[in-house]
């Protein structure tokens, strides 16, 4: 695979790396792979809907509100997932790539013997266990974005801190966040977080108690949505467009404004 067989109207794309805050959709569905694949044989696809389908949805649901936030349906995850199971039979398919069916053939006689020949169902089951792997990397990695994403569209962003203190004291994460002296603990960084959880064999976890018997709590805030009180005052509300008012307003605006240019020049 060489050159690209699906061209975009912007060319300039192809000269440099291109990040997801320009080119979401470009990066999500990892555009030179896809742009580079052929079209699958007619129900080749379909082969693996089922795989698509259930990796697409298990990902969905564990990311629900990032991919709402995004503007993003079950239905369009399982859509992506579609293009990359795309790039993937045209990289990594048995029956379309020669090379890649030749060394599948010499481990399967390698393990089963000189004269076996693998069968459509050993070639199908191989195929499904890359492309699980593939599909599993991939998807994971939409999730990832839109949350990047996410961080512009709300304008807020997300907060996280670390602390280690008093097992006997259980306060939410916001007045852990915002009080921790008051409830015994005390901040750590997030390297020190990450040693202790290997010390402690917590991986996984947000919470646990240490070789000290100490609490470690990890605490995520999610950025707020922005509100009516956030854009007030900042000239950036589409409402205050002279479009959207009225003629009267917009008359005594323009007075107010030319009053206080004079004052200014004053």
């Amino acid at each position: 695979m060489g050159e690209f067989l699906r061209q975009l109207d912007d060319p300039e794309i192809d000269k440099s790396k291109i990040s997801s805050r320009d080119h979401f959709e470009l990066v999500y569905i990892r555009h030179r792979y896809f742009r580079r694949s052929e079209n699958p044989a007619p129900g080749r696809l379909e082969q693996f809907e089922e795989m698509i389908t259930n990796i697409s949805n298990k990902i969905y649901f564990r990311n629900t509100i990032i991919f709402k936030t995004v503007g993003m349906e079950k239905e369009d995850l399982v859509n992506i997932a579609r293009v990359h199971t795309v790039s993937f039979i045209s990289m990594g398919g048995l029956y379309e790539n020669p090379k890649l069916m030749e060394k599948f053939t010499k481990d399967h006689k390698k393990k089963y013997g000189k004269d076996s020949e693998p069968s459509k169902q050993d070639i199908f089951r191989k195929e499904c266990y890359n492309l699980s792997r593939f599909l599993n990397q991939r998807v994971q990695e939409v999730a990832r974005f839109s949350k990047v994403k996410n961080a512009n569209i709300r304008g807020t962003k997300n907060h996280k801190k670390f602390f280690v203190g008093d097992p006997s004291r259980s306060p939410t994460d916001i007045d852990l966040y915002n009080y921790p002296d008051s409830y015994g603990y005390k901040k750590i960084t997030e390297k020190r977080f990450k040693e202790m959880v290997k010390e402690n064999d917590a991986k996984g976890k947000r919470e646990f108690l240490n070789q000290d018997n100490e609490m470690v709590r990890a605490v995520y805030i999610k950025g707020s949505i922005l509100t009516e009180q956030d854009i007030e005052d900042m000239n950036i509300d589409p409402r205050d467009n002279s479009y959207y008012r009225d003629p009267e307003e917009e008359m005594v605006m323009r007075e107010e404004m030319i009053l206080q240019d004079k004052v200014l020049k004053y």
